[in-house]
């Protein structure tokens, strides 16, 4: 364990990895929808809806732990994630950046179903299953 790390587990204790069951986002607006989910690097997730992004709750705790060597995955698991900007799927990625994945449609209604797992080393300790409604119509 290195020293920075000994030195913040002795201070504020062991990190603690957590995202909800589900999460559902759902935006619905005329002529333009984003709904998206957004895990960042200084330990909190959020959802999107339409520009705004808002905390769901941090997915590690103490946040002084964040990003760690922590990854992150979303696995689609139907429809397609198409919102500029939008991280790969189904792929780990390194949680040093800030991730974001998200639908947009410009008319009628799109959804996007998924898996979002976080892991340290090669043990998944978080999980939610993710709905992306964006409703333009």
């Amino acid at each position: 364990m290195s020293g920075v790390f000994q030195a913040a587990v002795t201070m504020v204790g062991s990190p603690r990895v957590s995202l909800p069951t589900t999460t559902n986002v759902t935006h619905s607006q005329t002529g333009g929808a984003t709904a998206g989910i957004r895990v960042d690097n200084v330990g909190v997730y959020s959802r999107r809806e339409g520009g705004v992004f808002t905390p769901i709750q941090n997915w590690v705790t103490p946040t002084v732990f964040a990003p760690g060597t922590y990854e992150v995955m979303f696995t689609v698991l139907s429809g397609t994630v198409n919102t500029a900007g939008s991280d790969a799927t189904g792929s780990w990625l390194a949680l040093t950046s800030t991730r974001n994945w998200g639908r947009t449609q410009g008319s009628l209604s799109a959804t996007v179903t998924g898996t979002l797992q976080i892991r340290l080393g090669v043990t998944v300790l978080a999980s939610s299953s993710v709905t992306l409604v964006a409703d333009a119509t």
